[in-house]
This record gives structure tokens, sequence and C-alpha cells, in this order.
């Protein structure tokens, strides 16, 4: 059974003493205030303006005990405590409802009263915690901008090379290997949907610039170990990029001239490369 404290003002001693004389007779003790004791306070108007009765009220709002208010006569609550219900003692001697109460304290959590120190702790808690979240942010920026702090290069090197072999395997199948796919390259490219067609055309143009395109056969792995499912969608929204940018700078025009060039350059390829094969057998 949980203990009893009791505070009063010296003009509702009558009332508070014959409570605590049936509170004792049905098994509860008085003791000092503690987190596990309920407190109960016979409030008055002279209750009210008691220094003793608000310095006990205070200790036990502090410990976080349990707290039940007797209202002998209509009284106006402190601010601090008017979120609390007092059993009326006005009109009627109601010591049942002041044991279910105490019986109610029994089950359930303190009561906790926003008083001046607790806010005062809140508030601090808050400055320090957001402060704390203030100056993470304050490095993670100075980290990026100052000394350059970013994802290891070999990620992006990974993602590049599977930007490349996706880009390839798009393409590989309309580059020119020989005289009569040239001929036909702007044909070919020209019945292709135009997406398709600009990544064809870039890497056509890549190809000849770099001296010649080599194919890589279908159903090669360019790299063996599995991208994370976060690297693939990366690799994909980068591969949506460059084919929104290549059909931005390529018109019609542009690919039907760099298609041309592209043949162009593809035919003096196979035709060195015939010529060597030629010389090379006549030796």
């Amino acid at each position: 059974m949980m203990k009893l404290t009791l505070t009063y003002a010296a003009a509702d001693e009558r009332t508070a003493l014959r409570l605590a004389k049936d509170l004792e007779k049905n098994g509860y003790t008085f003791g000092d205030i503690g987190s596990d004791t309920v407190l109960i306070a016979v409030m008055s108007p002279d209750a009210v303006a008691d220094n003793d009765v608000e310095k006990t009220l205070n200790t036990a709002i502090y410990m976080g005990a349990h707290i039940i208010l007797v209202e002998t006569a209509p009284t106006e609550l402190p601010a601090k405590l008017q979120n609390l219900k007092p059993i009326s003692f006005d009109n009627d001697y109601r010591l049942r409802d002041v044991i279910d109460a105490i019986h109610a304290a029994g089950g359930e959590k303190p009561m906790v009263v926003l008083t001046p120190a607790l806010r005062r702790r809140n508030l601090r808690f808050g400055l320090i915690f957001g402060g704390g979240i203030l100056l993470l942010f304050a490095l993670y920026t100075v980290a990026i901008a100052i000394f350059d702090i970013e994802a290891p290069i070999e990620d992006f090197e990974r993602l590049y090379t599977r930007d490349a072999a996706t880009i390839n395997s798009f393409a590989q199948e309309y580059i020119p290997l020989n005289t009569e796919q040239a001929a036909n390259f702007k044909t070919t490219v020209e019945g292709i949907n135009r997406e398709l067609a600009t990544i064809v055309v870039a890497t056509a143009t890549q190809a000849a610039a770099d001296g010649g395109f080599t194919p890589q056969p279908t159903g090669q792995i360019i790299i063996t170990e599995e991208l994370s499912e976060v690297r693939q969608l990366a690799t994909s929204g980068a591969i949506d990029r460059e084919r929104q940018t290549q059909q931005a700078s390529l018109s019609d025009e542009d690919i039907a001239a760099t298609a041309t060039q592209a043949a162009a350059t593809a035919n003096a390829e196979l035709d060195a490369q015939n010529q060597t094969v030629t010389a090379a057998a006549q030796e």
C-alpha cells in the first residue's frame, strides 16, 4: 500500500486531521515525500497563500510524486495545479473518493507539471541538441566545400564503366562494321527511334574520333561484380541524363550529317584494314 503525505494550512487543520485519521483506519500510513508517495493537499484560499503548503507542493512536483487535491472551499488554484481535478469537500466529506484516487494513483504515472525549472531544463536540452545538429551540418559543409571530401573516385569509375558498357550494348548492333553497313548507316539510323539514334550517332562519332570502334561481343560481361540497387539506380539516372543531353544537342540535320561522317570514317578504316590484310597475304 502506498505511503501518504498530507499538507494543509492552519485554517484547514480540522478537516485534514479527520481525513488523516480515517485514512489510517483504512490501513494507510504517512511519511515524507518521495517519488513513491501520494501527497494529499487540502486546498482552500488560505492554503494557496500558505508558504509551507506551496513549498510542499513544489517538492512533490520536483520529485515526481502523485498529488491529490482536496478542496474545502472553492479555490482558484495556481497555474501549476490547474491540470488536476480536485475532490470537493465543500458540501460533503467524500472519503471514498479520496481512497479511490489513492488506488488510481498506484497504477498511474506521476503527474508531470511544466514548472519553471522543468521548462529551463527542456530549453537547455533543446539548445544543446539543436546546437549539435547545427555544428554537424557546419562541419559537413566545411568538409565538402573546403577539404573536397566526397565519395571515393573508384565508385564514379565503376559507374562510368557501367554507363559505357550499357551505351555500347545499345549502339554496337547498329555501328557499321563493313562497307555495306557503312553505306546503309544513314538509312539504319533513320529506321530506329530518335532516342536510340542519338546514342548510336554519338557513339559512332566518338568511335570515329578515337580511330575506330571495337564492338563488344553480345553477352560479354563488362563488370562481373554485382552493383547494389542504389548504384544501379544511379547508373540508370546517368544514362537518362546522357540521353537527354544528346537529344537536346543534336537536331535531325546533325544526326544525318554525323551519320554520314561516321560511315565515311568506318569505310576508310575498313579499306585500310583490307589493304593491310592483302599486303600481309602477298608477303
